[in-house]
C-alpha cells in the first residue's frame, strides 16, 4: 500500500509558525486525520524547493513498532533527486514529522534512523526537466514499489540496466499528446 501526499504538504510542514524553528506539525496535522500513515508500505512525499522537485519515499512504516524493538535500522527516508543534492534538512523535517505523527496515531517513537541518497538513478543535465525525472522516477516505483526499493537501498540499482527509456524530451512529447487528447474528450462531453 502507497500513500502519496499531494505537492503542498511538504511546503507546509517545512514552514515553521512564528517562534517555532523545527517543522510545523499542526499545519499538516489534520492531513492524515482520518488516515493512519503507518498502515502503509511507502509513504510518497513530492517536493518543490527553489523551483526544483523531487521526491522523498519513506519505507516500512507499518513495521515500525517492531522495528523500533528489534531492528532499528530498517526502516529508511529514501530522496530521489535529478541534480543529485542530498537535502540534510529535507530528511531532518521528514524524520520530525514520522516522530510526531508516531506520537500523535501510536503513542510511539517513530524513529527512523536511517536515510539514503541514491547513486544509480538518472540526473538531468539542465535546470529545466526536474519535473520531469519525478514523473519518471514515479512511473518507475509504481511499477514494482518492492523491487524499486530493495535496489535503492542494496545499492543494485543502475542507471543503463534500470533505466534505460527515461528520456526527458520523449516524456514531455507524451505528457503533451495525453494532456490534449485529454482535452479534447472533456469538450466533446
Amino acid at each position: 500500500k502507497v500513500y502519496f501526499f499531494n505537492t503542498y504538504f511538504y511546503s507546509s510542514l517545512s514552514k515553521p509558525q512564528k517562534g517555532q524553528r523545527a517543522i510545523n506539525y499542526n499545519a499538516v496535522q489534520r492531513w492524515t486525520a482520518k488516515e493512519d500513515i503507518f498502515n502503509y508500505d511507502y509513504v510518497v512525499v513530492p517536493i518543490n524547493e527553489d523551483a526544483h522537485w523531487y521526491v522523498a519515499i519513506i519505507c516500512n512504516l507499518t513495521n515500525i513498532n517492531r522495528i523500533l524493538h528489534e531492528e532499528p535500522s530498517s526502516e529508511a527516508a529514501a530522496r530521489s533527486n535529478s541534480l543529485g543534492a542530498t537535502h540534510p534538512r529535507t530528511v531532518r523535517h521528514l524524520k520530525d514529522y514520522v516522530l510526531e505523527e508516531g506520537k500523535s496515531k501510536r503513542n510511539i517513537d517513530a524513529i527512523i534512523e536511517k536515510s539514503m541518497n541514491p547513486k544509480e538513478i538518472p540526473l538531468q543535465n539542465n535546470f529545466c526537466d526536474c519535473g520531469l525525472f519525478l514523473l519518471g522516477y514515479l512511473d518507475k516505483f509504481f511499477v514494482n514499489p518492492r523491487e524499486f526499493v530493495t535496489k535503492i537501498l542494496t545499492r543494485e540499482m543502475s542507471v543503463e540496466r534500470d533505466w534505460p527509456d527515461l528520456d526527458p524530451k520523449q516524456m514531455r512529447n507524451y505528457i503533451r499528446s495525453l494532456l490534449f487528447k485529454l482535452a479534447k474528450e472533456q469538450q466533446a462531453e
